[in-house]
């Protein structure tokens, strides 16, 4: 009973400690994390023995919720499969088993969360090399001295206790503190009148007011009045009170820019006619260029027949059927959609066309939502196997 209660009061004091000494450097880990999720990005959470368990348990969270109704964020934890820890650890040796996958997986402007029990785990040091290799960002916790992994990553946070267990419970709970924190910079607004830094302008081409964060300043987007391509200018951003941008947006009074994010590998089919039942109609297939934000709205480029000039059987207002093959998803993403812009792209002799998605199951939407906002499941490549 005695050693029972010891060994809790010991648990209590580590996260005191934790809290006194490391607080300020895991606040600015959760800043850097909701920049990274705020930029369009994922984190990668990995961690060696036990710790891949906490990090399973702390990326679960993000994709879920716990107090704040709200949006799945793209967090995930290595390893992505349980069958790569015997597939790498048998070809290339377990040190390499999160390497592997940060080089399939981690791009440039990704965060990868470390977490080592004494900072000296190979395994560990070399997801975080090949990290910085691949221009992600990098945050590690350790316990000890941190070990290599002090030094190697952008921002350590030190855990004030060396027993392994321990080490294990000051992994859970600084995650936690830092999940809650994300979760609060992304989306409670703490104080009245928050402010956000805004770049607004108006659509050349149709004079629509419209505005975007300054953070998409010099990407490519489309207008949401006229659905024309345009590029957020690169002019001195406002700090606009939130409340206040919401309301006016709300009321139609300036909307926000359709930011634009390619894909990889997906296909796209139309039809005039239906064909989600009995695979009635006749369709075509095109590849898809890139999709964007608001009203789901897919802008495709069709190519042309290489015979003269290229030709597009579709016009404005068209309503058509489409369905798309997103190499991360085993069924494809079908919805009703109404054609809002065709134009020629001469440079490639094909037409590149804006649908609008009017009509489409919860199912489909919640596909299109997750494309939008993970990186990862964008840029999942197709098996030359499935052509």
């Amino acid at each position: 009973m005695d050693e029972l209660k010891r060994r809790l009061e010991e648990g209590s004091r580590v996260c005191k400690a934790l809290a006194d000494g490391a607080s300020p450097l895991l606040y600015k880990a959760a800043v850097l994390a909701a920049d990274v999720l705020n930029g369009g990005r994922t984190i990668y959470v990995l961690g060696d023995g036990d710790n891949m368990l906490t990090a399973r348990h702390l990326a679960g969270l993000f994709v879920t919720k716990h107090e704040v109704e709200r949006r799945a964020l793209p967090v995930i934890a290595f390893p992505v499969d349980s069958s790569l820890l015997a597939l790498v650890g048998n070809d290339y040796g377990f040190d390499e088993i999160f390497a592997r996958q940060v080089a399939a997986f981690v791009e440039k402007g990704d965060l990868v969360f470390a977490l080592g029990t004494s900072g000296n785990e190979r395994q560990v040091l070399g997801a975080v090399a090949k990290a910085r290799e691949q221009e992600a960002r990098t945050v590690g916790l350790a316990g000890g001295d941190g070990g290599a992994l002090k030094s190697a990553v952008d921002l350590f946070v030190s855990l004030p206790v060396s027993d392994p267990l321990y080490v294990m419970e000051a992994h859970m709970a600084a995650g936690h503190a830092f999940y809650h924190t994300v979760e609060r910079l992304l989306f409670v607004k703490d104080k009245v009148g928050t402010t956000k830094s805004l770049i607004r302008f108006t659509c050349r081409n149709c004079g629509e007011k419209i505005f975007s964060e300054e953070r998409f300043m010099g990407r490519k987007g489309t207008c949401p009045n006229c659905h024309s391509n345009i590029v957020v200018p690169n002019v001195k951003a406002e700090r606009v009170n939130v409340n206040a941008m919401a309301t006016q947006e709300k009321e139609g009074a300036e909307k926000r820019v359709h930011m634009r994010f390619s894909v990889q590998d997906c296909i796209l089919h139309y039809s005039r006619e239906s064909f989600f039942e009995a695979g009635k109609g006749s369709f075509n297939h095109f590849p898809l260029e890139n999709l964007s934000q608001g009203g789901c709205q897919y802008l495709s480029a069709f190519q042309a027949d290489g015979k003269g000039e290229p030709r597009s059987d579709l016009a404005v207002d068209d309503e058509i059927w489409v369905s798309i093959d997103v190499p991360a998803f085993i069924e494809p993403i079908n919805a009703r959609g109404t054609v809002r812009r065709v134009e020629t792209v001469a440079e490639k002799s094909s037409f590149r066309v804006g649908v609008e998605f009017t009509e489409c199951k919860e199912v489909d939407r919640e596909k299109l939502r997750k494309l939008c906002e993970n990186v990862v499941l964008r840029n999942i490549r197709r098996s030359q196997g499935l052509y």
